[in-house]
């Protein structure tokens, strides 16, 4: 009820301006209105953004926004929507993104610095600022061109500016790095390991091997009780 309200109130008062292409797709900003970004913004313009940020990154991270991220937006009521957002409240808001961005590597640090006086009030341009990120980006981001995008470097602790190690064998299964990124199994877990790995496909055939003697055993087995007593014969 809460988005709802927020929605109906400021959905057509951010103003269109470059930025990620998630802005206009959630129907963050209205394209149709010429950018005022030196406006001051209001906490329904930055719990409005916020609230689409957090879809956003839920839709594209691995592991989605963040357990932070949504208490953050739970904590949002649906009043005081006019007041004005100091850059301290911006800062706030904004951090429990950020927050989860340096947790996949996306960046190692605040889009801020110094000193500022978050007691001064914050624009509209500031606010879309810090809120540029652009997560679909990051997602297919590659810098070293091995074809393990950096994300999955970062969660599994590879540089992602080392082209090599996307041939060595981080948990010496016999796999590559890059195998393991693509058969999505854990590079760092021998138990975890790609289809084609020669080793699983040979524990693979002693498994079926042994199931298929189990089977066998249970079949001669039940046989057996079958028979036993039948026509004098006992087993």
């Amino acid at each position: 009820m809460a988005v709802t309200g927020m929605v109906a109130v400021v959905s057509m008062i951010l103003q269109a301006a470059t930025g990620p292409a998630w802005w206009v797709a959630r129907g963050v900003v209205n394209t149709n209105a010429t950018p005022n970004d030196f406006a001051a913004v209001n906490q329904g313009q930055l719990k409005w953004m916020a609230v689409n940020a957090a879809l956003e990154l839920e839709s594209q991270l691995p592991g989605g926004a963040g357990s932070n991220v949504w208490a953050l937006i739970e904590s949002f009521s649906n009043t005081n929507n006019f007041r004005p957002v100091n850059l301290g409240q911006l800062k706030f808001v904004a951090s429990h993104f950020y927050d989860r961005l340096m947790a996949v590597g996306y960046t190692t640090n605040y889009p801020w610095s110094g000193q500022p006086n978050d007691y001064a009030l914050a624009n509209i341009g500031q606010m879309k600022n810090v809120f540029s990120f652009d997560a679909a980006w990051w997602m297919t981001l590659d810098s070293d061109e091995d074809g393990m995008p950096d994300w999955w470097e970062v969660m599994n602790g590879f540089d992602p500016f080392n082209e090599n190690d996307a041939d060595e064998d981080a948990d010496g299964d016999g796999s590559t790095n890059y195998d393991e990124y693509a058969a999505a199994t854990n590079p760092h877990n021998s138990n975890s390991m790609p289809a084609n790995n020669p080793i699983k496909q040979e524990l693979d055939y002693f498994n079926y091997a042994q199931v298929n003697l189990l089977r066998a055993l249970v079949g001669l087995a039940h046989l057996f009780h079958r028979t036993k007593g039948c026509d004098g014969f006992s087993i």
